[in-house]
C-alpha cells in the first residue's frame, strides 16, 4: 500500500506534467477561417489567419533545406503568439511563442533583459531592427559522441547593434529564430566616436 505523501507527489508530478509547456512545436493552427498544418500552403495560411504581424524573408540560396520566411501572428493578450516557418512557400512549423498583447508592449532591450530563448520577434519589439544582420546555416548532430550520427541545419542569425553613444556593439545569435547568445564588447574610444 503506498503512503499518501508518496500518492501525492505522483499526482502533482503527473499533474505538472500535464500542464507544462512543451518545447516541440504544434502542428496546427486554429484560425478563424480554418486550420493550418505542416504542408499547406502560404495563400491558404493567409486565407484562414489573415495577415500576420510580421513576415520575414530569408535569402533561400545560403539556408541549405531550414526555411526561409517567418510569418508571427498576434491573436492578442489572450490567445499565444504563433511563429509559422515557410520553406518554398509551404508551412514547414508552427510554433509557441507565449502569450500575444495589445498594442505595442514595453520591452527593454539592456543586455540582461535579451535571455535565451526569447523570439526574434520580440527582439524586434525591444530593439527595432539591427543595424547589420548575418545569416549562416550550421548544422549539429542529433547525438553527441557518434561520428555517424545525422545532422540537422540549424539557422543561425548574427544581429549587431550599436549603442546611442556609439561606445558599445551588442552581438545577439538566433539560432532557429530564437536567442541563443548575447555578446556585448566595448569598443575603444577611437572607434566608438
Amino acid at each position: 500500500m503506498m503512503n499518501r505523501s508518496k500518492a501525492s507527489t505522483q499526482v502533482v508530478a503527473l499533474l505538472w506534467l500535464m500542464l507544462a509547456p512543451t518545447a516541440h512545436a504544434d502542428s496546427n493552427l486554429q484560425c478563424a477561417n480554418g486550420i493550418v498544418s505542416n504542408g499547406h500552403y502560404a495563400e491558404q495560411l493567409q486565407a484562414a489567419c489573415g495577415l500576420p504581424m510580421l513576415k520575414e524573408t530569408l535569402d533561400a540560396s545560403q539556408l541549405g533545406g531550414t526555411y526561409d520566411a517567418e510569418w508571427f501572428y498576434n491573436f492578442g493578450p489572450r490567445q499565444l503568439l504563433r511563429i509559422i516557418r515557410l520553406r518554398q512557400g509551404k508551412v514547414v512549423s508552427i510554433e509557441d511563442d507565449g502569450y500575444g498583447f495589445e498594442g505595442t508592449p514595453k520591452l527593454s532591450c539592456d543586455f540582461y533583459s535579451l535571455r535565451e530563448g526569447l523570439s526574434k520577434l520580440r527582439l524586434m519589439l525591444a530593439c527595432d531592427k539591427p543595424a547589420r544582420r548575418e545569416t549562416t546555416v550550421v548544422y549539429r548532430q542529433l547525438q553527441r559522441g557518434e561520428p555517424s550520427a545525422a545532422t540537422q541545419p540549424i539557422l543561425r542569425e548574427r544581429w549587431h547593434y550599436n549603442s546611442e553613444a556609439g561606445e558599445r556593439v551588442r552581438t545577439v545569435i538566433l539560432e532557429n529564430g530564437r536567442i541563443h547568445n548575447v555578446e556585448e564588447k566595448k569598443l575603444p574610444a577611437a572607434l566608438g566616436r
